[in-house]
């Protein structure tokens, strides 16, 4: 498991490679909780989202290590982008599977970086199928959350908050195969063992809420959802299990209706264009806002690659 020293040590390594997101605060979300809540925006991160961190990361541990070896992923897109873009920057060979109902934009944003796109099977299916290939082309499989120096980078994001806003009370965190809420679990506790860390899902693609709240490895069947970049279930044995299991204080599950809804507000009160994925930290806020009454809280809007006309639609809908 990644340690606080590790997380530390990424930063260093990300320093010049990453943008310095900014942490903000919301004036409507902190009146309905009548406490103050920040929104981490790493959707204005390189490559649209949050992955990038961890990307770069694992990616130049390889590359100290000389290992010449390309390396495969499994992404529904934005950590496929992250791997393009560090594989690019590191002079790498990246093969990308993506499932056949990937976003068009993600899509066409992996494909601008000079990687081999294999558009094949479900959400559920693209992280065997990525494996296979592994094995068969004696590539590296780099997953998006089952790795430690995924992790690590990922938790980066978690001393960037606190060193902005020491006196946090809790983090919010979008949950899709658990790297960011793991490493960010593993940084804020190190730094403040009192600090509450909460996931999010949405209802339609809860598999590692029931896996975390039942302490076993449980299989869900997922339904579409807004929040489609949270799809794709999680590994068994994942060691983003075992540390949420161990770092995690809460999960929170959300409804579509709520999803968009926090994406509208995100929108015309705060000026963030974000993804569904991302809108679920702020959806938890707005299910229950006595939750978090007085509390200092940080909701980590994870990306903000979303078609645009998929983004009107939902505003549009919402709006209805």
């Amino acid at each position: 498991m990644p340690t606080l020293r590790d997380i530390e040590n990424a930063e260093k390594l990300l320093k010049t490679r990453i943008k310095h997101t900014p942490l903000i605060r919301s004036a409507f979300l902190s009146e309905i909780t009548n406490g103050s809540v920040y929104l981490k925006l790493e959707n204005l991160q390189k490559t649209g989202a949050f992955k990038i961190r961890g990307a770069f990361t694992a990616l130049s541990r390889l590359e100290q290590e000389g290992d010449s070896k390309g390396v495969i992923t499994a992404s529904s897109g934005n950590h496929g982008q992250a791997v393009g873009l560090a594989a690019a920057e590191l002079g790498m060979n990246a093969t990308i599977v993506v499932p056949e109902h990937v976003s068009k934009s993600k899509l066409e944003k992996i494909k601008q970086f000079d990687v081999t796109v294999i558009k094949r099977g479900s959400y559920e299916e693209v992280e065997p199928l990525a494996k296979k290939l592994a094995h068969d082309k004696d590539l590296i499989y780099v997953s998006g959350y089952n790795h430690p120096d995924i992790v690590a980078g990922q938790g980066t994001v978690a001393l960037e908050i606190l060193k902005a806003e020491p006196e946090t009370d809790a983090i919010i965190v979008p949950v899709g195969g658990g790297g960011l809420i793991s490493g960010i679990a593993i940084a804020a506790k190190g730094l403040n063992p009192e600090i509450e860390i909460i996931g999010v899902q949405a209802e339609a693609s809860s598999m590692v809420y029931y896996c975390w709240k039942s302490n076993e490895f449980v299989e869900v069947q997922e339904e579409e959802t807004v929040a489609s970049g949270l799809m794709g279930g999680i590994q068994e044995g994942s060691i983003t299990l075992s540390i949420m299991r161990d770092k995690v204080d809460d999960m929170i599950l959300v409804e579509e209706g709520t999803i968009t809804h926090a994406l509208k507000i995100l929108y015309e009160a705060e000026g963030q264009r974000v993804e569904g994925a991302a809108a679920v930290a702020v959806a938890a806020i707005l299910k229950n806002p006595t939750r978090f009454r007085g509390k200092n809280i940080v909701a980590v809007l994870s990306g903000g690659n979303i078609e645009e006309s998929t983004f009107q639609q939902l505003i549009r809908e919402t709006s209805s």
